[in-house]
């Protein structure tokens, strides 16, 4: 039987070019979105080239509470996706200064993609949302998926304690880039069993996560280091959500779908992963003397 969580909730997320997902998306938030007695939509929708903005508009008119914020021109103002998506999350985050909006409990957010286009249990929501309610502390829960695919958001002292992507990038000089691809994205995408404790964490998302009101309200995304470079936006975020005292859990039993782009990719073997291995460009030194090698062929063509 449905037990209904005496709070309300705020319903939040970005959307572009997800029109073959929506209608499945939408069956998981109506049927999850009944635990709570009360709630409230904010999607920003950017730059779609289908009909992922009519479908939201029409989902959401009959919809108490909802707002739609439409941010055309981002693609072409801002090229990196981090910083797109920075810009677009924080733009749901400012709508909750509103005055209807300030007396709400919890945040769901949530990707209007593939990663939530299968089904999704409410019985495992309802005791997702339950388990961040039994402590004050508790800030927020993170859907889990089989394997968890969400490297990039994830930060915890001993699976992943830094920037995965920076590893590959700042690799040792004997470990070819795909190698490093295995060790620090493809090894830590491990399978959490549904009945495993729930698994404390300073970072993590993977398309859905639910978090208490009061341990968001001043915390923002960013995108971007100071020299440009693109980060995660998630890990900003829940870096101010542990920063005001927050504990962040992945909830085993939550589970919902691993993308299988992120996921999919086979490792090399044999044949390939050899000249893989022998091809200087998989070698930082090619990354750093590859320009210069290039502009001397330019040079010295005729």
């Amino acid at each position: 039987m449905r037990k209904e969580v005496k709070c309300c909730a705020v319903i939040v997320g970005c959307a572009r070019n997800c029109e073959a997902y929506l209608l499945d998306v939408f069956t998981n938030i109506d049927k999850l979105t009944k635990l709570y007695y009360k709630v409230a939509f904010v999607v920003v929708e950017n730059d779609s080239a289908d009909d992922t903005p009519k479908i939201l508009q029409a989902w959401l008119r009959n919809r108490p509470g909802s707002h739609l914020i439409s941010l055309n021109g981002l693609a072409v103002q801002e090229k990196r996706r981090t910083a797109r998506l920075a810009i677009a999350r924080n733009a749901y985050m400012e709508m909750l200064n509103a005055a209807y909006l300030t007396h709400f409990d919890h945040l769901v957010v949530l990707d209007f993609d593939n990663v939530n286009a299968s089904p999704i249990s409410e019985e495992s929501f309802g005791e997702a949302i339950r388990y961040l309610d039994s402590c004050d502390e508790n800030a927020g829960v993170f859907a889990n998926q089989l394997p968890y695919y969400d490297i990039w958001a994830l930060r915890h002292d001993y699976w992943c304690p830094g920037d995965c992507w920076s590893e590959v990038e700042n690799r040792p000089a004997y470990l070819p880039r795909h190698r490093a691809v295995e060790r620090y994205f493809r090894q830590r995408q491990i399978e959490i069993k549904p009945n495993a404790r729930p698994v404390p964490v300073q970072s993590a998302f993977g398309g859905l996560a639910v978090y208490k009101m009061k341990f968001v309200r001043f915390a923002r995304y960013v995108g971007l280091l100071r020299d440009g470079s693109e980060v995660c936006e998630h890990v900003a975020f829940n870096r101010d959500v542990v920063g005001a005292g927050g504990m962040l859990y992945i909830f085993p039993k939550l589970l919902n779908h691993a993308p299988p782009e992120h996921v999919g990719q086979q490792r090399l073997t044999g044949v390939r992963r050899y000249l893989a291995d022998v091809d200087p460009r998989s070698y930082k030194f090619y990354v750093k003397v590859g320009p210069f090698v290039r502009a001397c062929k330019g040079v010295f063509r005729y």
